[in-house]
């Protein structure tokens, strides 16, 4: 068994913070599962994509993003990038793609070229 230590990167979201990886376990069916079975988080797409909503839900990503608006995009962007990484490395580049995702472009108004176009 892996060491929680030397446990970095797994995942759809990195869960490299040795507690997110332990809270992770108890998430899922059973206690130990992701303690005994490390790789599983890397070699199985369901737990890959499982551990990434969890960790979405557990550290609030997903109440900050529900707050975003056309006017506070990168603000929203800044803080999830806190959140998932511990600080701002590539922060600009991730503002621009979230702006391409979400408008098709880097221009915030045309929320109709974007992929949630539908929603």
């Amino acid at each position: 068994m892996k060491s929680f230590l030397s446990i970095f990167c797994i995942g759809k979201i990195c869960l490299c913070r040795a507690g997110l990886y332990a809270k992770n376990k108890n998430w899922i069916d059973t206690d130990d599962y992701f303690v005994n079975n490390p790789d599983s988080i890397t070699t199985d797409g369901k737990f890959a994509l499982l551990s990434a909503v969890w960790f979405w839900n557990h550290t609030g990503c997903y109440k900050i993003a529900d707050k975003q608006t056309s006017n506070n995009a990168n603000e929203i962007v800044k803080q999830i990038t806190k959140k998932v990484n511990g600080g701002y490395n590539g922060l600009d580049e991730r503002q621009k793609a979230s702006k391409r995702i979400r408008f098709g472009s880097s221009n915030t108004a045309n929320i109709s070229n974007g992929i949630f176009r539908d929603f």
